[in-house]
């Protein structure tokens, strides 16, 4: 039996990265960013804990975005596998 993990790619970086990046420029995070990255962790998180996996290690480098700033959070399982799971929100980009 083989193993197939499919994620998105998430040409946005990690979280860290972004902020980082934001910081360096001098550049204000947004209330409204915060605001929708926060409720797509929670519903993320939520959707996790409903299928009763516990993630350890939340932090800002385990928050990937997408290119529309869909939040992904992923956590390795044993290394190199890695799992990524988002809230399904509809956005109008």
């Amino acid at each position: 039996s083989t193993l197939c993990i499919v994620m998105d790619y998430c040409a946005g970086g990690d979280l860290h990265d972004r902020l980082g990046r934001l910081k360096a420029k001098g550049q204000p995070l947004s209330e409204d960013d915060v605001l929708d990255w926060l409720v797509q962790i929670c519903l993320a998180l939520k959707h996790l804990h409903d299928r009763k996996i516990l993630h350890r290690d939340i932090k800002t480098q385990n928050l990937f975005l997408t290119k529309a700033g869909v939040i992904k959070v992923c956590f390795a399982l044993h290394p190199p596998l890695l799992l990524c799971f988002g809230s399904r929100l509809a956005h109008a980009d």
